[in-house]
């Protein structure tokens, strides 16, 4: 379970179905903490290893920083860790919308918006992605909306988005 709080974005699991949590994880690194800088949980994802990759945001837009700190940041806690990774900027560019899919394979995609729809892709578990690559120019995705992805079980990768093509705007996978 990923939850904003006092002072950030946080961690927990239940190893009882829900019935307790543990303690809550600080998923912010210190060093990626500045004065006024926020951020904002937006996707969890976790692995068949149990490695947990969470997206997010900032409110660097407010801050007035530079553009390429508007994006989508990633943070990875593996398996028997006691803190998740130092935060990571993926994408350095204005976007929202984030989401993330990761399989039994090791591949982690994350997915964003930033007027078109993009997608990053990792084959070593979050290590490194590929360049944001866009899905398919045709597509005109409404930007103040989200994306939700997932990986099958046919190793397929599904990325569910909103489309706003002639102000017809409807959902699609």
């Amino acid at each position: 379970l990923v939850f904003d709080g006092e002072g950030g974005p946080f961690y927990t699991k239940s190893l009882d179905e829900g019935a307790t949590f543990g303690s809550p994880m600080a998923i912010v690194d210190a060093a990626s903490r500045k004065p006024g800088l926020a951020f904002d949980t937006w996707d969890l994802a976790v692995a068949a290893d149990g490695r947990v990759y969470v997206a997010m945001g900032n409110n660097a837009w407010k801050l007035k920083l530079p553009q390429d700190e508007w994006g989508l940041y990633c943070a990875t806690l593996a398996p028997g860790a006691k803190s998740f990774s130092p935060v990571r900027n993926l994408n350095h560019k204005p976007s929202e919308g984030f989401s993330l899919a990761a399989n039994d394979r090791g591949w982690v995609t994350a997915c964003f918006l930033s007027d078109r729809l993009f997608a990053m892709v990792s084959r070593d578990r979050g290590d490194t992605f590929t360049a944001s690559a866009e899905l398919n120019p045709a597509w005109n995705p409404c930007n103040c909306c989200t994306t939700s992805s997932a990986y099958g079980r046919d190793g397929r990768l599904a990325v569910l988005y909103r489309e706003e093509t002639d102000n017809r705007r409807d959902i699609y996978v």
